[in-house]
């Protein structure tokens, strides 16, 4: 199993794992006529330099691929970059589908080398955090999957952005990608009705990915909602969500209720300067709306030793 587990971590080294992407590219679908001098290949690998070398544009790559030919060619298997227009009108006509399928071979390197292991926690589960990541944004440049959104000043943005799922530790200052779902337009017309929407897709491939882990999906307050929480409970994953006064006033509401009547687990601990205060009950419905839907609520809040919270 040693001998195994280091083979597998040898192919997660970035020499090889170019090597990997490289191929994994090569067997994208390619719409366009044939005797094409740019490849699939070399389109997609230079989308992911642009990224790894932290340029802040395609403009900033194309000016200085002619520079960085021999790097691009021997680090990222580049044969011929394209130019950045060029490069705009391959990579706008990949099919998402297919980039989905690289997310699956890494997620069986990252097993196979008992990554996935090693990034267990409490009681054997994996923490996994969703979150929506916004990545364009422009008052000219639009599409039809663009959000709209209308600023302080009054102006139009569009809009483009992604709910992102990472496997996450505690204890490690690496997190790994493991599924991306665009938000669209479509999904709604507030940020809470996008995330829930994009979530039912992106929920089914956290799950297809971690067939094997227990997952524990971390979440912040927008998806402390009955639908958002009925998928994760389908998908078979537990969860920790956080939770708002403003925005979850019965549950609040419930919890002081039963303070008053003595039915709270209570506990401080001591430690340093402050002083850690938690609050906990079991099995409580969500809202009156789902009352069908129990969960656990645990109130924690930091206090110094003059009484003040942080």
């Amino acid at each position: 199993m040693a001998g195994r587990e280091e083979k597998a971590l040898e192919g997660l080294k970035i020499d090889a794992l170019h090597k990997f992407l490289a191929k994994q590219f090569r067997r994208f679908t390619d719409t366009r006529d044939e005797n094409q001098s740019i490849t699939m290949q070399d389109a997609l690998m230079s989308g992911y330099a642009v990224f790894s070398l932290k340029d802040p544009s395609l403009l900033q790559f194309n000016n200085e691929r002619t520079n960085r030919e021999e790097n691009l060619k021997s680090i990222y298997k580049v044969n011929k970059a394209p130019s950045d227009s060029g490069m705009r009108g391959i990579l706008d006509e990949v099919e998402l589908k297919e980039m989905k399928k690289v997310y699956a071979g890494l997620g069986k390197k990252l097993r196979g080398a008992g990554i996935l292991e090693a990034y267990s926690y409490i009681s054997g589960h994996t923490a996994v955090s969703i979150d929506g990541v916004h990545h364009f944004s422009s008052e000219k440049i639009n599409c039809c999957q663009c959000l709209e959104c209308i600023k302080s000043n009054g102006k139009k943005e569009y809009r483009h952005s992604l709910l992102s799922a990472v496997i996450v530790h505690p204890d490690k200052k690496e997190v790994l990608p493991i599924a991306n779902e665009p938000i669209v337009k479509q999904d709604g017309n507030t940020k809470n009705d996008c995330e829930t929407n994009a979530a039912k897709r992106l929920i089914p491939q956290v799950k297809k990915l971690l067939p094997k882990e227990k997952a524990a999906i971390v979440e912040d307050a927008l998806s402390a909602n009955g639908p958002h929480i009925r998928e994760l409970k389908k998908a078979g994953f537990r969860f920790v969500i956080s939770v708002k006064p403003d925005g979850n006033k019965y549950l609040f509401g419930l919890m002081e209720r039963l303070e008053g009547l003595g039915k709270v687990n209570e506990q401080e601990q001591e430690e340093g300067r402050y002083i850690h205060r938690f609050r906990y009950v079991k099995s409580l419905p969500l809202n009156s709306d789902n009352r069908d839907i129990k969960v656990n609520f645990l109130d924690y809040r930091q206090v110094d030793k003059k009484g003040k919270e942080r």
